[in-house]
């Protein structure tokens, strides 16, 4: 069963008669979300975070990870710090509220975190070929995983790093 979940409730998306967006006194933009039953919440998730609640989930292909992209601080020395990925294992993927198809971890959508804004998210293939699942990444893919950080170390400006985590067994 698909539907909204945060920590104090879960409502079933069957149950869900409108939503909208509002925005709260910070000035950023919240679910307003009418229930079949007459009851309305406003306080429950941002919009953007509504747009990625899954809908549909679609199994994946053995062998799919997501890419965690990430870096050392860099050393005492000055010098620069070091780009590493993490290979993730996808269970499936999202078809979600707003339209987008989103990897999907054992820690939810997107593995439970938000994609890096100035480079997106990428899966490694079966194959070994890694394509971004960020329809606004500047990148739609690369060969493998050394060509992926070289890309990042291009636009953050850190060497990438010689070695990768392999996923969790």
């Amino acid at each position: 069963m698909t539907g909204i979940y945060n920590h104090r409730c879960f409502i079933p998306l069957h149950q869900v008669v409108s939503a909208s967006s509002v925005e709260n006194r910070h000035g950023v933009e919240m679910l307003k979300l009418r229930q079949a039953d007459g009851t309305t919440n406003m306080d429950l998730m941002t919009w953007e975070r509504f747009g990625e609640t899954p809908v549909q989930l679609i199994p994946s292909e053995p062998g799919t990870n997501l890419l965690q992209i990430f870096s050392d601080d860099g050393s005492d020395d000055g010098q620069a710090a070091e780009w590493f990925v993490e290979a993730i294992p996808l269970i499936g993927w999202a078809l979600c509220i707003d339209g987008e198809v989103r990897p999907v971890t054992a820690s939810g959508v997107n593995d439970g975190v938000s994609e890096p804004e100035d480079i997106g998210n990428f899966v490694e293939m079966p194959n070994g070929k890694v394509v971004s699942c960020s329809r606004w990444a500047s990148q739609g893919s690369f060969d493998n995983i050394a060509k992926l950080l070289a890309f990042v170390w291009e636009v953050r400006g850190k060497r990438p790093a010689a070695r990768t985590q392999e996923p969790a067994a």
